[in-house]
C-alpha cells in the first residue's frame, strides 16, 4: 500500500541548502522534489491566488483591500481564464510537463456557508453586493439568500 502513496516536498527549502548546505536527503525517502529544493521548477509547481489569474479576494480579508474584486461574484470570468492560461503556460512552458502542478487557494472556501472566522468577511461582503440588486428589485429580494446563490454559483 504505502508504494502507491506519492510524497511531495511543498516547502521552500533551497535557502537551506544554498545558504547554509543543509541537504535534505528527500531522494533518500522517495519523495517529490524540484532541483536544488526550489520551489518552482520540473517536477512541482504551485499556484497561489496573487499568481493565477484574476482570482479575487480580499489582502489579509480586509475590505478595504480587495484584488480582482475581492469576491468570486464579482470576476470577469473571461478575463480570469485568459491570465490563468498566460499565468500557466509561463510557469510552466513545456507542454510535455509530467510533474503535479497544484493550486494553493486558501483565501475562501468554495461555498458560501463554509466561510466563517477571517473568511467571515466574504459572507459580509456578498450580502452587500446582494442588497445592490435587491434594493433595485420590486419587490426587494432577500439579500441574505441571493448573496448565498450568487456566491456558490460564481464559486465553482
Amino acid at each position: 500500500m504505502l508504494s502507491l502513496i506519492q510524497v511531495i516536498w511543498n516547502v521552500p527549502s533551497e535557502a537551506c541548502l544554498v545558504n547554509k548546505s543543509i541537504d535534505i536527503p528527500l531522494d533518500k525517502y522517495r519523495i517529490k522534489h524540484n532541483v536544488n529544493q526550489s520551489f518552482e521548477g520540473k517536477e512541482v509547481v504551485l499556484f497561489y491566488s496573487y499568481k493565477f489569474g484574476r482570482y479575487p479576494y480580499y489582502y489579509h480579508h480586509n475590505v478595504s483591500e480587495p484584488r480582482n474584486g475581492g469576491l468570486p461574484q464579482k470576476v470577469n470570468m473571461t478575463d480570469h481564464l485568459a491570465k490563468a492560461k498566460e499565468d500557466i503556460e509561463k510557469a510552466i512552458p513545456n507542454e510535455n510537463f509530467t510533474g503535479v502542478a497544484i493550486l494553493d487557494f486558501e483565501e475562501w472556501r468554495p461555498t458560501y456557508e463554509t466561510n466563517w472566522s477571517a473568511k467571515r468577511v466574504y459572507r459580509n461582503e456578498s450580502i452587500k453586493y446582494a442588497e445592490e440588486y435587491c434594493n433595485s428589485t420590486v419587490p426587494p429580494c432577500n439579500a441574505t439568500a441571493v448573496a448565498i446563490e450568487q456566491f456558490d454559483s460564481a464559486a465553482k
